[in-house]
């Protein structure tokens, strides 16, 4: 009987690797085939990728009939996705030099530089599929504008410099920073965006090494000017989510950063700069007995629990993955969390309610500039296995 258990064991272990591991292959494989469907204006193949609903954060079209038909942002359902595949293929995209985030995420871009976002992952319904797509750092309905690539931005440059130089007074407070800082490197991620005859209208910060170095970097951009942005012969406002950093150097290589979930919000800090201000709460937030880990592929938090109890086999493994997911988190002036949404979720509904929960009860010290406390909001990186396993998460 023993025997026949451990067998049985060994046989689910097996189905459920070869599933993973296809899975993960799919996924893996995804954003190139996706890539190579629109620039052979493969309709069918690139429709096989898309399910409703498909959170579509919009984008430019040479074509008239789409750039009318999805002129807005919006959640396409199935009635859109035909057109919307006909009008994906009328576009030729090439990878963006700079790399997104999740392992599944993809920057793109298209006319005169233009530059989006594809963002894929698994449903259990669908397999498969686009699950966003559109301008690169677009966050809310007030924020149309088409983004650019840092490459085109340059080409319209007629005043300022890329590499932007605090002034003195600035300089000393991040000179202070740099020995505490990754790399001894202060930075801020902007989305600077200008008018239609190239004036800077908005710089707003989307993540930064500090406050101070988000602040010096914005007022740095005092002189920049630029030529009209054009799109079929109409000059247009426009967009560039840039990095700039001190000491100065290149940035258009630069993995992209995770994005605010709407536009209002605080500026995001890193949870290592949190974590010394921490009252209560652990990190190490642990699933259900029932819910179990995933093996090898990060793709496989999109899945959810096992049907079957695979802990043990699947913890002997050496390239066991744990359940990993990402939760964007606000603080505010006393300390308190203000909210918590999951940003990539583990994939299993049950764990990821259960960090929401236990994340809502965190407390800190506040978080201090200048000696008074602001609101922050951070990205929270949660594993179900070891603290080694979430950094898995960031690193993929």
């Amino acid at each position: 009987m023993a025997r026949r258990i451990v067998l049985l064991a060994s046989l689910l272990w097996m189905c459920a690797n070869a599933v993973f591991a296809d899975i993960g292959t799919e996924l893996s494989t995804a954003p190139g085939k996706f890539v190579a469907a629109i620039n052979r204006k493969d309709v069918p193949a690139i429709r096989n990728y898309l399910h409703a609903p498909l959170d579509y954060r919009e984008l430019w079209f040479a074509d008239a009939d789409c750039r009318r038909r999805f002129a807005s942002a919006a959640q396409l359902d199935q009635g859109d996705l035909d057109a919307f595949a006909k009008c994906l293929a009328t576009l030729h995209v090439e990878r963006s030099t700079r790399s997104a985030l999740g392992p599944y995420d993809i920057a793109l871009t298209y006319d005169a530089g233009l530059e989006f976002e594809a963002d894929f992952g698994f449903r259990r319904e669908t397999g498969t599929s686009l699950h966003s797509i559109g301008f690169l750092a677009r966050r809310g309905q007030t924020d149309a504008s088409p983004t650019i690539m840092p490459g085109a931005l340059e080409s319209l440059r007629i005043a300022g410099t890329p590499l932007v130089q605090p002034d003195d007074t600035a300089r000393a407070q991040l000179d202070a920073e740099l020995p505490k800082l990754y790399r001894r490197e202060a930075y801020a991620w902007l989305k600077v965006c200008m008018d239609d005859v190239g004036r800077v209208m908005s710089a707003k910060p989307r993540a930064a090494s500090s406050r101070k170095a988000s602040e010096a970097f914005v007022a740095g951009l005092h002189d920049w000017r630029f030529k009209p942005f054009m799109l079929n012969g109409r000059a247009m406002p426009f967009c560039s989510l840039v990095r700039l950093s001190y000491p100065a150097r290149d940035n258009s290589h630069e993995e992209l950063p995770f994005e605010p979930i709407v536009e209002t919000e605080p500026m995001l800090v890193w949870m290592d700069e949190l974590e010394p201000l921490r009252l209560m709460g652990d990190v190490r937030i642990k699933p259900p007995p029932e819910h179990v880990t995933v093996r090898h592929d990060p793709a496989l938090r999109y899945l959810g629990p096992l049907e079957h109890q695979l802990d043990e086999q699947l913890a002997k493994q050496p390239h066991t993955r744990w359940l990993s997911g990402v939760f964007h988190v606000c603080i505010d002036v006393a300390g308190h969390v203000s909210s918590v949404s999951s940003h990539r979720g583990t994939g299993d509904s049950a764990y990821d309610a259960e960090i929401i929960k236990q994340i809502s009860d965190w407390t800190y010290d506040p978080y201090l500039v200048d000696g008074n406390p602001i609101a922050v909001c951070t990205e929270a990186v949660i594993s179900s296995g070891p603290l080694t396993a979430a950094a898995n998460v960031l690193s993929e």
